[in-house]
C-alpha cells in the first residue's frame, strides 16, 4: 500500500457532522419562531405598502401580523405619511378583530393603539376587544388604550398589575408606565400600595409613576372641590 494512500473517513464523521448541521438548522428555525424572535423578525423584514394590503387579506397567521407589526411601525414612526393609505387599510384591520386565533386579535389592538385621528370605529373595536376571554388580548387592549389616553382599560391594567409575580419586576414597571396615565380616583388606593411596594424595592421609576399618578388624582379633587356649584340658589 503507497504511503500516499488517503484514509478514508469513517461514515460516522459523516452522520456527526450531518446532525450539527441539523441540530443547528433546528435551533435557527426555533429561534426564529419564537415570539421574541419572531416579532422582532416581523419588525425587521419591511414590507410594501401593497405587501401589507395583501397579507392583511391572507388566510395565513403568520403573514397577517407580519402586516399588522409593519403597520405599526409606519403609524409610529411616521404619523403623518402616507395617511389615506394607511385610513385604507381600516376595514381590513377592523376585520381581524374577530379572528379565531388570539394572537391574531392582540396583533389588531397592538396596531390601533396608533391609529390617526379619533378613530371612533377603531376604538370601538378596542372596547370589543377588552372583554376577550383570552387574558392576553384583553390585557393589549387595555394597553392600547392606554396609549390612546383612554381610562377605558384601567380596571384591566390594575388587575394585571396585581397579578404580577415578585420577581416580575421589569413586568410590572412596564404596566404601572401604562396604567398611571389613566389611573382613576378609585385607583388612588391601590396606586398609593404599589407606591409604598416601590419605596420597598428601591424602585425609581415605579415610584415615580405612582407618585405623578397620586399627585395628578389629588389635583383633580381639589379641582372638583373648588368648581362653582352649577346650580345656583335663586
Amino acid at each position: 500500500m503507497s504511503s500516499h494512500s488517503q484514509t478514508k473517513t469513517p461514515p460516522v464523521i459523516y452522520f456527526l457532522a450531518f446532525l450539527v448541521v441539523a441540530a443547528t438548522w433546528w435551533f435557527w428555525q426555533n429561534s426564529r419562531n419564537a415570539p421574541g424572535e419572531q416579532h422582532k423578525r416581523w419588525e425587521e423584514e419591511t414590507l410594501s405598502q401593497s405587501e401589507i394590503s395583501e397579507h392583511l387579506a391572507n388566510h395565513d397567521m403568520g403573514e397577517i401580523c407580519h402586516a399588522l407589526v409593519q403597520l405599526k411601525t409606519r403609524l409610529v414612526l411616521f404619523p403623518e405619511k402616507d395617511l389615506p393609505w394607511k385610513l385604507e387599510q381600516s376595514p381590513s384591520v377592523l376585520a381581524l378583530k374577530d379572528h379565531e386565533n388570539p394572537k391574531v386579535r392582540s396583533y389588531v389592538a397592538y396596531c390601533l393603539a396608533y391609529w390617526p385621528g379619533e378613530a371612533q370605529e377603531e376604538v370601538k373595536a378596542l372596547m370589543e376587544l377588552l372583554d376577550d376571554d383570552v387574558p392576553l388580548v384583553s390585557l393589549n387592549a387595555a394597553i392600547a388604550l392606554a396609549a390612546r389616553k383612554n381610562s377605558a382599560g384601567a380596571d384591566r391594567l390594575a388587575q394585571a398589575i396585581s397579578d404580577t409575580k415578585g420577581e416580575q419586576v421589569a413586568m410590572r414597571r412596564s404596566l404601572l408606565a401604562d396604567f398611571y396615565k389613566v389611573a382613576q380616583e378609585k385607583h388612588l388606593t391601590f396606586i398609593e400600595n404599589e407606591r409604598d411596594r416601590a419605596k420597598l424595592d428601591h424602585d425609581e421609576e415605579r415610584l415615580r409613576y405612582c407618585q405623578e399618578a397620586i399627585d395628578r388624582l389629588h389635583e383633580a379633587r381639589i379641582s372638583t372641590a373648588d368648581s362653582p356649584n352649577p346650580k345656583s340658589d335663586k
